[in-house]
């Protein structure tokens, strides 16, 4: 289903089952599937060694990440987040996939680290997003995304690529930035402020 209108999985998955897969070090691997509840990853102890795919799925409650340390690539790409999601802190050692993934709620991802790719190529943010202090040491793939209200990169650093080609934005801040390696807004529309305030290019 496209990002924003997803169907409703085909299969019911309790927030608290995706939770104990995680605490045995299981696989986790779903697609097309709705997580029924709040799902909050707070109590983890230690970094997930295994792989996490939740992919064109919808959340149908809060979803708590904050924190919570990855070591291979996270994979929501896809999926629907209908309430708040908190990535705040997180580290993606491998990177993250979330392409096509909508959230509906606010998305918190600030002091979040990037090991690897960071794409969120024709994501939909409704509310207001935040990526301060985060640092991307892989690509960083916002082509084609979407912010209907505020999203600041405050204090952000971008070590490799950085695309924002065919973005769209209302507000957004790039408070202090800092940008190490290509960076494009080719096509990019601004419907609002903008600000880039001490931010530097330095790819």
């Amino acid at each position: 289903a496209s990002p924003g209108q997803a169907s409703p999985g085909e299969e019911i998955v309790a927030a608290e089952d995706i939770f104990s897969q995680l605490m045995t070090g299981e696989p986790v691997r779903y697609d097309n599937i709705t997580v029924a509840g709040s799902l909050d990853l707070a109590e983890l102890q230690g970094p997930l060694p295994q792989p996490v795919k939740i992919t064109n799925s919808i959340f149908a409650g809060p979803v708590s990440f904050a924190g919570a340390s990855f070591d291979q690539p996270l994979d929501l790409q896809g999926s629907l987040f209908q309430d708040n999601a908190n990535f705040a802190g997180c580290r993606f050692l491998g990177g993250a996939r979330l392409a096509g993934a909508a959230f509906q709620g606010q998305a918190d991802l600030r002091n979040a680290y990037f090991g690897g790719q960071a794409s969120f190529f024709s994501a939909q943010f409704v509310e207001d997003a935040s990526f301060g202090n985060s640092q991307f040491a892989g690509d960083a793939v916002f082509l084609n995304s979407s912010f209907a209200r505020d999203v600041d990169f405050d204090f952000a650093q971008f070590q490799r690529l950085a695309s924002f080609a065919d973005a769209r934005f209302v507000n957004v801040s790039f408070l202090e930035t800092q940008f190490g390696g290509h960076t494009t807004f080719l096509d990019a529309r601004f419907q609002g402020n903008a600000a880039f305030a001490a931010t530097r290019f330095l790819g």
